[in-house]
């Protein structure tokens, strides 16, 4: 029997966003930047749904945050008049922020945005739990090695080495990514789709497994800016849940004590079998403190350059110009701060702010069937927000942008009377 698939477009976006993701996956990195290559591969995509519907419609709300990313993007290029670096500042002003606007034009021309949505959600998940597991087994069953100055852990299946990067003396793991807080990063948005799935299925243990994966994972990343933006994620999608009785919440909790009994075992029995991990990213934190990792500093700077700057570096060389400023800020906020003053971030938390408005307000007054993933659009929004406050997460081009901008557009995008 021959299966046609109902959502083509749908199943385009998901192939978008498993080629940029697999576009950040070390073994597939090549000459070509991965925030180059996500361009041209979601420009073909809005393409193709243009082709197809041959119109923008835009609600009321999606109208005010497409005019507010707008804005924000032109505000971002004309900051290279005054930039100490013009051609640098307008260049990267594109490449970070076209993304988000086309992925807005995306989802406003899709006509099956919740089957979308279905269909990306379990992408996402599937990518996630897959990271997650592969960090797993090579932390646990992985030998100690090095390349390239890097202490890797290494498990070699015939011909083949699957290898990850681990940081630190507790061997923070990165999976095939490279990076404990980009693997972190993804967490942020698959483990709320988890949940959110897990109440949406009658398949209740896989979805559980997941969560299991993922959260050990997540942990075993040492991250504490991911781990807080997972649990505001969580807490925000199971909160958003239990007030909809359509999703029988107590009923689902009643019924599956032992999945609920199996995470909560695994998730917190993984996690102990690296004391050492624990007790120095999450107990004992003066061991290495913010302070450490020269975030704080980075910060000060920023801060003290954009009291006497009030209109900022322009966009994107806050390193190039900011005395003191040796690395990535590692803050979205500082970052709009230092670069944009104090209109970008006046800008950036408008955005913010009118896009958890409006969510909150339409999961209010949206029919049963819409809820739950307007619950799940919220609380991945709300985490990557909550995640920017010490890591870029929103201001530089990358997978945790792509997923930032998708959700903030399916929320402004939504329409109980509309396409869905």
């Amino acid at each position: 029997m021959k299966y046609k698939f109902k959502n083509k477009y749908g199943l385009i976006i998901g192939i978008g966003f498993s080629v940029s993701i697999l576009s950040h996956i070390q073994t597939f990195e090549s000459t070509l930047p991965s925030v180059v290559l996500e361009i041209l591969v979601f420009s073909v995509i809005l393409l193709l749904g243009l082709y197809n519907n041959r119109y923008i419609k835009l609600t009321k709300s999606s109208f005010i945050l497409l005019t507010l990313l707008g804005v924000t993007f032109m505000y971002a290029v004309i900051s290279s008049f005054w930039a100490l670096y013009p051609r640098l500042t307008a260049q990267r002003a594109f490449l970070a922020l076209t993304l988000p606007i086309a992925l807005f034009l995306i989802v406003t021309v899709d006509n099956q945005r919740k089957n979308t949505f279905r269909v990306l959600s379990r992408i996402i998940i599937i990518f996630g739990s897959m990271f997650a597991l592969t960090g797993i087994l090579l932390y646990f069953f992985g030998e100690i090695g090095s390349a390239g100055g890097r202490t890797i852990q290494y498990i070699t299946i015939g011909p083949v080495e699957i290898s990850q990067n681990v940081y630190g003396p507790q061997n923070r793991i990165s999976s095939i990514l490279g990076n404990p807080n980009t693997l972190a990063g993804f967490l942020v948005a698959s483990l709320p789709l988890t949940l959110i799935l897990y109440f949406d299925s009658q398949r209740g243990l896989i979805y559980a497994l997941g969560i299991i994966i993922q959260f050990s994972g997540l942990i075993l990343t040492g991250s504490r800016t991911g781990t807080v933006a997972v649990v505001c994620g969580l807490t925000i999608a199971f909160f958003l849940i239990s007030l909809d009785k359509s999703y029988r919440v107590k009923s689902l909790l009643k019924s599956n004590p032992k999945i609920l009994a199996i995470i909560a075992v695994f998730t917190t029995i993984v996690p102990t079998m690296s004391p050492m991990l624990l007790q120095q990213r999450f107990i004992d934190i003066s061991s290495d403190t913010l302070e450490g990792s020269g975030r704080v500093e980075t910060w000060t700077s920023i801060w003290h350059y954009s009291m006497t700057n009030l209109q900022g570096t322009g966009f994107g060389i806050s390193r190039e110009v900011i005395p003191g400023v040796y690395t990535s800020p590692h803050s979205d906020y500082f970052t709009v701060l230092g670069e944009l003053g104090i209109v970008g971030v006046v800008l950036f938390g408008l955005v913010v702010g009118v896009t958890v408005w409006y969510g909150l307000k339409s999961h209010m007054y949206a029919p049963v069937n819409d809820r739950l993933y307007l619950a799940g659009a919220i609380a991945v929004f709300v985490a990557f927000t909550v995640h920017g406050f010490a890591e870029m997460t929103i201001t530089r081009g990358g997978g945790r942008q792509l997923f930032w901008a998708y959700f903030l557009a399916y929320i402004a995008c939504y329409s109980k009377n509309g396409r869905q």
